[in-house]
């Protein structure tokens, strides 16, 4: 089972990790604040300290940010994932952003070999926590 890494367990994350952790998969999470990621290590996952360890023991990483100045910060930033990002990986933005913010991060990932899918979610927080989300997804057909 591939190894999942999630960044960014707000209202969204949260919920979304918890569902991810009753499928049973083995996953890996960060965030800026505390509260929600040993929330979640109660509940099952591992804890690292930055995006780019994420990246560095996941197979596939999602994210669910709040703005464009965060995704840019976690994905580009001197400890971001596309520090650790290798050939072969998966990237899931989940964050609703702008065409050209996603793009850039395509453009990034593909540099490094790994794929990149722009996935924005509806459905609130309500759907998070259902697991009746809907998530319209762009990037390579493969």
């Amino acid at each position: 089972m591939e190894r999942i890494g999630f960044v960014g367990l707000g209202k969204m994350g949260l919920p979304m990790c918890r569902n991810l952790l009753k499928a049973g998969f083995r996953l890996t999470v960060y965030n800026r604040s505390q509260g929600a990621v040993e929330t979640l290590v109660r509940e099952g996952a591992k804890k690292v300290a930055s995006p780019a360890a994420v990246a560095e023991v996941s197979d596939i990483v999602l994210t669910c940010l709040p703005d464009i100045p965060a995704v840019e910060q976690v994905y580009l930033g001197p400890n971001g994932i596309m520090t650790r990002l290798h050939t072969g990986q998966i990237v899931v933005d989940h964050s609703t952003v702008s065409p050209r913010t996603s793009r850039s991060l395509y453009e990034a990932a593909k540099a490094k070999g790994a794929g990149f899918l722009d996935a924005p979610v509806s459905g609130g927080p309500a759907g998070a926590q259902g697991a009746t989300l809907t998530i319209m997804v762009g990037g390579d057909a493969d």
